[in-house]
């Protein structure tokens, strides 16, 4: 227990005891002598005699015998202990008890009530620990040791009056001041105009009972006023069942050590039922007024309402129709918990009603971002269903109300004692917003947008490496419609994994008529962080893009971009040097705004005919059907080789390196004139048709510089004349040729065509030669065959007469 709240319940303690043995020492006297005022010297001696202590009875013992027996002391004087000074240890202006004669005939107390009149009770601690009330309780304890004790078999045979019987008609302490003086702790506790009135108290009937006091306490230093009233029903006899109704408690409080003061009220119907361990706060109320120079506006005015039940012994407790209100913030709430006492399980509602957060951010003196927009924040209200143990809570659904937008879904939190930070997993849904109303306002000296790998390693920067290896999150989140930094984006989902170090996260949209897909992962595992980035940007509007995100459609026409991309470091500048990936970029139907190659083309066909550079056409850009090109970046420098522009009149190639590191450019654009048609600057362009025009693009980004290259142009013409003239020596050569071969194809011919009937002559005769013989080879065959012919008969002659030699001799 709190030593603040055990000194005074231990105050009221010895004060009760130091008035019962007042009190029975007036009876005593009674019991003992006939005239007590004849003997209140002799009541003095033997109370000095019990307790060491001086007893002065100054006003007169008043007795009564019917129809009430009673007795009445008047200014009643007790000593301090020895060592405690002059100061009485108690006073009483007045102290009267009456009982009621006919029914003690009947074993019965009935007591008028007991009234208590001016208490001086002084309670004093020495430095040394010692009490001045240690000798009384000494005495009392001799007394009780020394005072034989009736046995339970006695009472019932004796007829002594029971518990049961007793009754008395209240108890009136009226004007009461106790002092606690604790030298050796140097605190110091009063009581001041201590009054406490009852109505007539009798076993297992309602009692009523009205406290009020003053206080004050040096540690900490509080003065105030309590007031207590309540009406108490008691199961004295059982000891199982009690109920506080109507309970009323109020405290007025200033301390100036805290530099606080108020007021604080509670009022509830309190049931105790002891037998089946219940215990319920029925229409609780609990309200606070305070003042402090260090609460917002200076003071706090809060309600707290709630109905509240408790079963031990079934380890459930109901928290009903709790509904809580401060600064204008209200909070409605129901919470059940079940297995309150081993493993507690929780399940509840709670909601807060629509508020103005802004305004409440100011009451609390907190400071109110700076927003775009000085209407947000006005409307946030928040609905939720949770449910959960001591290590983990669920909140599903979830509903929040902020200004325009509705954020639904759920959210689980895993709380394990063994986890540094709560393992997170959500599914969140947002319906519309527009986040350039929660920014700050745009600055009218910021006109420079930070690129994204800069903006995103200047993030990266503040990243506290340790957190993010306790990060523990899987969670999806979905918006419907998006505005930020100007973009409008739809249909966008996110999905975000966090364990060990490792975060990734996988975001998808659908932005100016084309499709974005991502995937960024931060690896923290090591001592320096690894980012990589894989993106792809596929169907983009470009010019409506960089409009809403620049003010300046500077490209124009759809295409597509993707990008892969790694890097590591714990600040930009590490980051930007070891950037590596490769980057791509195709467009088609667009403009260049501010690179004007066709007017470039028109001062170099003017200065090459030293004629006067035509007027320049601020507001004409560069059109283009095709654009495309491929890009490797390398430890923070982009190299290009293969940047391809085809545009109506001119094709466009370039190639160079962008140094992202020192922010500088070193690019070669090539243009070709490929059509003399009037347009695209106006005069026609004959003499350079087919010509390359080099544009060098040097200097840094904020101040690049574009340099029409004249000597390369002048070196090209050089060397398209001396082509020229390599081509008609060419021709000439070529035309002789021809004859030569001409004559010799026709000779050849000739050649061929006598070659041709040689061939012919000598083919006749060789093929008579080869009918000849020919024929002469079958006359040969056809007499082999005549005479194979032959042979075979007579042998098959020969076969059939010996066989019939062979069949004459079996048969003889």
């Amino acid at each position: 227990m709190d030593v603040n709240m055990a000194n005074p319940l231990k105050i009221i303690g010895i004060s009760l005891a130091a008035i019962i043995t007042i009190i029975a020492a007036a009876l005593i006297s009674i019991i003992l002598f006939f005239d007590p005022n004849e003997y209140k010297a002799q009541i003095s001696t033997a109370v000095e005699d019990a307790s060491g202590r001086q007893l002065n009875i100054e006003g007169d013992i008043g007795l009564s015998l019917f129809p009430w027996i009673g007795m009445k002391l008047v200014k009643i004087t007790l000593s301090n202990a020895s060592g405690f000074g002059d100061t009485p240890f108690a006073q009483i202006d007045s102290a009267e008890v009456k009982l009621k004669l006919m029914p003690l005939l009947k074993q019965e107390v009935e007591m008028k009530a007991i009234t208590l009149r001016g208490l001086n009770l002084n309670l004093q601690i020495d430095a040394t620990g010692k009490t001045n009330w240690d000798d009384l309780s000494q005495s009392e304890t001799s007394t009780t040791e020394t005072t034989p004790q009736p046995s339970s078999t006695d009472n019932n045979q004796s007829g002594t009056i029971s518990l049961a019987a007793l009754a008395i008609g209240g108890l009136e302490i009226t004007n009461a001041n106790i002092s606690y003086d604790d030298r050796a702790n140097k605190t110091q506790y009063a009581i001041k105009q201590l009054n406490l009135i009852t109505g007539p108290v009798s076993l297992n009937r309602p009692l009523d009972i009205s406290l009020s006091s003053q206080f004050s306490s040096n540690q900490p230093n509080v003065s105030g006023r309590l007031e207590f009233k309540s009406h108490i029903i008691a199961d004295i006899l059982n000891g199982q069942q009690h109920r506080l109704d109507n309970t009323r408690l109020t405290l007025d409080f200033d301390s100036p050590e805290f530099g606080a003061s108020g007021q604080i009220k509670l009022s509830s119907d309190i049931a105790i039922d002891l037998a089946n361990e219940q215990y319920q706060l029925n229409q609780l109320v609990f309200e606070t007024k305070l003042k402090n120079a260090d609460l917002p506006t200076g003071k706090l005015i809060a309600t707290l309402a709630a109905n509240i039940s408790a079963n031990l012994k079934q380890e459930t407790a109901t928290v009903s129709q709790l509904q809580l209100s401060a600064y204008d913030l209200n909070i409605n709430a129901n919470i059940n918990v079940e297995k309150i006492m081993t493993a507690p399980e929780f399940t509840g509602e709670l909601s807060l009603t629509p508020f103005n957060a802004r305004q409440l951010m100011q009451t609390l003196g907190l400071d109110v971002p700076d927003t775009a927009d000085t209407e947000t924040l006005k409307k946030v209200a928040l609905n939720l269903t949770l449910s959960g143990t001591t290590e983990a809570i669920r909140i599903k659904p979830l509903q929040l109300q902020l200004d325009d937008t509705s954020i639904n879904g759920w959210l689980e939190a895993n709380l394990a004692a063994n986890k540094p930070m709560p393992g997170l997993r959500y599914a969140l849904s947002i319906d519309n917003i527009d986040a350039d109303r929660y920014l700050p306002p745009a600055s009218e000296t910021d006109t420079t947008i930070a690129p994204p790998a800069s903006a995103g390693a200047a993030a990266a920067s503040t990243l506290p490496m340790e957190l993010m290896r306790q990060l523990d999150i899987d969670g999806q989140l979905d918006i419907g419609k998006l505005k930020v930094s100007g973009l409008h984006i739809n249909n966008i989902t996110t999905s975000l994994q966090a364990k060990d170090g490792l975060i990734q996260l996988q975001p998808a949209a659908k932005l100016y008529q084309g499709q974005y897909q991502g995937r960024i992962q931060v690896d923290a595992r090591n001592d320096v962080p690894r980012f990589k980035l894989d993106e792809t940007l596929n169907n983009i509007e470009a010019g409506p893009l960089l409009k809403d995100l620049m003010d300046d459609d500077m490209l124009s026409g759809k295409g597509s971009i993707s990008a892969k991309l790694t890097t590591q470091g714990h600040t930009p500048e590490e980051m930007t040097k070891t950037l590596n990936g490769t980057l791509s970029v195709d467009f088609n139907n667009g403009q260049l705004k501010g690179f004007n190659l066709a007017q470039m083309v028109r001062e170099a066909k003017a200065k090459i005919k030293k004629q006067p550079p035509p007027a320049k056409d601020a507001s004409k850009g560069t059109d283009f059907t095709e654009l495309s090109g491929s890009f490797k970046i390398i430890n923070g420098v982009v190299h290009n080789n293969d940047l391809s522009t085809k545009a109506p009149f001119v094709r466009i190639d370039g190639k160079g390196k962008i140094d992202l590191v020192n922010e500088q450019l070193d690019y070669t654009v090539n243009a070709a004139i490929v059509k003399t048609e009037q347009g695209e600057g106006g005069a026609a362009l004959d003499e350079l048709k087919g010509l390359k025009v080099p544009v060098r693009i040097t200097g840094s980004f904020a101040q690049p510089k574009f340099d029409l290259q004249y000597d390369e142009i002048l070196k090209a013409r050089a060397k398209e004349e001396l082509a020229k003239a390599k081509a008609k020596l060419k021709a000439r050569l070529d035309a002789k040729k021809q004859q030569l071969d001409a004559k010799k194809a026709k000779l050849q011919a000739e050649a061929k065509k006598r070659l041709a009937a040689e061939k012919a002559a000598a083919r006749k005769k060789l093929d008579a030669k080869k009918a000849a013989a020919r024929q002469k080879l079958e006359s040969e065959k056809e007499a082999a065959r005549l005479k194979l012919e032959q042979e075979k008969e007579q042998l098959k002659q020969q076969a059939e007469d010996a066989l019939k030699d062979k069949l004459k001799g079996l048969f003889k």
